[in-house]
């Protein structure tokens, strides 16, 4: 976990090229973040060698912190909206886009999710989370204004996923000093049932449980000079696994030797280059990595 999203916490030290990295207190760890991705693509320069950046941000995990400008446009939003009219909103423009089926309705138990800590600031926490959500679409932007500027945005294949489904935990939630911001580096707070249900739209249940709203994540797909036919819904079933096996046939490398014996169960994925495409990834047969 982020532990603090201004600061370093205690148990998150920060590290950059296999040293300590002495992180400016203030700075916003997403944003710290990007700019050391744009500033990895930038010093590629006319190098032509294929490379690979993988981007974990911290971002939208507990705590819910952002900066204020990001919060307010959402908070004037949430606070004049019953959040199962929000639900709803969201469910509609889900089936509207060819996301959803048709038909899909809301399940009672995220309907009737009770807030966490009783409703204590449950429209702040909406505000924010949404703002951290604003926070990875301005990184991917970022990331995208490098790609252009090093002429490479073409022939990148950019893949944005979550780990999983929103958080309901609560375990760790805080209140807020009196005088101090909601959202600011001396809070602690966390999304509880209702905003996590809020996120999950239409999907049931939370992170840590088996339902869809657990384990259902989103995977987009952008690259202008491979995907076939871009602005399709695919359906297949993938696994994280599989952008392993999809970046080694896009490469054409073959698993690193160096870390075959370090994996105590046999990786296996299957490449969904098929699907990207515009054909069914599941037409082909599982690809297992070689150990």
């Amino acid at each position: 976990g982020a532990g603090n999203y201004y600061k370093e916490a205690k148990g998150t030290p920060w590290f950059k090229d296999g040293k300590r990295f002495d992180r400016p207190t203030g700075a916003y760890s997403t944003d710290l973040i990007s700019d050391f991705v744009a500033d990895f693509i930038t010093s590629s320069g006319e190098d032509e060698k294929p490379f690979f950046i993988y981007v974990s941000h911290y971002a939208t995990h507990w705590p819910l912190q952002a900066d204020e400008a990001d919060v307010a446009p959402y908070r004037k939003i949430y606070e004049n909206t019953p959040r199962e009219e929000l639900m709803q909103a969201r469910l509609d423009r889900q089936i509207e886009t060819g996301l959803i089926p048709s038909g899909t309705r809301l399940h009672p138990e995220a309907l009737n999710a009770k807030p966490g800590a009783k409703g204590y600031l449950e429209t702040e926490r909406m505000a924010l989370h949404a703002a951290m959500v604003g926070s990875i679409d301005r990184s991917l932007a970022k990331t995208i204004a490098a790609l252009k500027a090093a002429d490479k945005l073409d022939n990148t294949l950019i893949l944005v996923l979550s780990d999983n489904g929103a958080s309901h935990q609560m375990n760790l939630d805080r209140k807020v000093p009196p005088g101090v911001r909601p959202g600011s580096m001396e809070t602690f707070l966390n999304q509880g049932p209702a905003i996590a249900a809020l996120n999950n739209t239409p999907f049931r249940n939370y992170k840590q449980s088996n339902y869809e709203g657990g384990i259902a994540s989103p995977l987009i797909a952008w690259w202008p000079g491979g995907i076939k036919e871009p602005g399709r819904i695919d359906r297949s079933l993938l696994h994280i696994a599989d952008i392993m096996a999809t970046c080694l046939e896009l490469s054409g490398a073959s698993y690193p030797k160096k870390f075959r014996n370090r994996m105590i169960i046999p990786l296996a994925g299957k490449s969904f280059v098929t699907a990207l495409n515009g054909q069914q990834a599941g037409d082909e047969e599982p690809r297992v990595l070689p150990f």
